[in-house]
């Protein structure tokens, strides 16, 4: 069920998907259904989540958070929008078909953006581009790396649904330049009461 309601939700989108098709294309009844779901919404967390999971796993494989380099950085954007991009109906369904869904949704797509943004942040606080050993005192330092991880997906999504003929390769020349911009101004004024590095 959740691969015939991946694959409609992506291209028919979530609205126009009833329950009756995804047990068509997963060949089960209603019963099936609702045997496994409450309902649709409950079916799109379950997926939704199931995506999620991937990326994570796909992070796991290939980066270690010991730290971040400069170099690092391309490889990190690499991983996520590779997970992400490389069939559009993850892209699709996790930051399209999900957008303003349902407050469960929302919530679900919080969690994830703040999972995301921890892993950035550990990384960030392991390595040599960030020059302070902690932020200054009541400083929300998660907002940085969230910040940095909604940028990421809205580009994405831009590029996803009002692509310029650019292929994968220039998005990601794109998403590099800009987190080296935003690491550089990180590294310049961190931490905040500090002095400016030259």
């Amino acid at each position: 069920m959740l691969d015939s309601a991946f694959q409609l939700f992506a291209t028919q989108g979530y609205a126009r998907t009833s329950i009756e098709q995804i047990c068509q294309g997963a060949y089960v009844g209603f019963k099936g259904f609702y045997d496994e779901f409450a309902t649709k919404e409950a079916l799109f967390l379950a997926l939704y989540e199931e995506l999620i999971a991937k990326i994570g796993t796909d992070f796991a494989a290939v980066v270690s958070p010991s730290g971040l380099s400069y170099g690092g950085v391309r490889q990190l954007l690499e991983v996520f929008v590779r997970s992400v991009l490389d069939d559009r109906r993850v892209a699709q369904v996790l930051f399209v078909e999900a957008a303003g869904l349902s407050p469960s949704v929302e919530s679900a797509r919080r969690a994830a953006y703040r999972t995301f943004a921890d892993f950035v942040l550990s990384m960030w606080l392991g390595s040599s581009l960030m020059p302070g050993a902690s932020p200054p005192e009541g400083f929300n330092n998660h907002r940085l790396p969230l910040g940095l991880v909604g940028a990421i997906v809205e580009l994405m999504v831009d590029w996803l649904v009002d692509s310029t003929g650019d292929d994968i390769e220039g998005l990601l020349d794109d998403l590099e330049l800009y987190c080296r911009v935003m690491l550089a101004g990180i590294q310049a004024t961190w931490p905040l009461d500090a002095e400016p590095r030259p």
